[in-house]
C-alpha cells in the first residue's frame, strides 16, 4: 500500500478519484441528490440527528448539501450551526478553532 503523504506529494492534489480531475465540484450535484431524498427539510432533519448523535462532522456534510439546494433553508442553517459549535467546543487546535470561528460568524451574518 502507498504511504498517501508521499503520494500526494508526488501528485499534488489529485487523490485517485478520476472525478476529482475536473473541476466541476462533487458539491455541483447536491442540489439533484436533495431532490431525490425529498427535499432540504428532509436533509436537515437527517443532520439533526446526527448532531444528536454526536456525528458532527457528518451533519455539517448533510446540512452543507442541503444548503446547496436552498442557501436560506433555516432549519439548514441552523444544525450547522449546531454542529460547527460542537466541534469549536471540543477543539484544542488554534487552526481548526479559527476555522469553525470564521464558518460561525459566516452563518450568524
Amino acid at each position: 500500500m502507498v504511504d498517501s503523504g508521499i503520494y500526494e506529494g508526488y501528485a499534488g492534489w489529485f487523490d485517485g478519484n478520476p472525478a476529482t480531475m475536473y473541476e466541476t465540484p462533487a458539491s455541483s450535484a447536491f442540489p439533484d441528490l436533495i431532490k431525490l431524498a425529498g427535499g432540504p427539510d428532509r436533509v436537515a432533519e437527517l443532520a439533526l440527528e446526527r448532531v444528536k448523535a454526536g456525528q458532527f462532522v457528518e451533519s455539517l456534510h448533510l446540512s452543507a448539501a442541503a444548503l446547496a439546494a436552498d442557501s436560506k433553508h433555516a432549519a439548514a442553517i441552523e444544525v450547522r450551526l449546531a454542529a460547527l459549535k460542537a466541534l469549536r467546543q471540543r477543539s484544542r487546535n488554534s487552526n481548526e478553532s479559527g476555522w469553525l470561528d470564521h464558518a460561525i460568524q459566516a452563518l450568524q451574518k
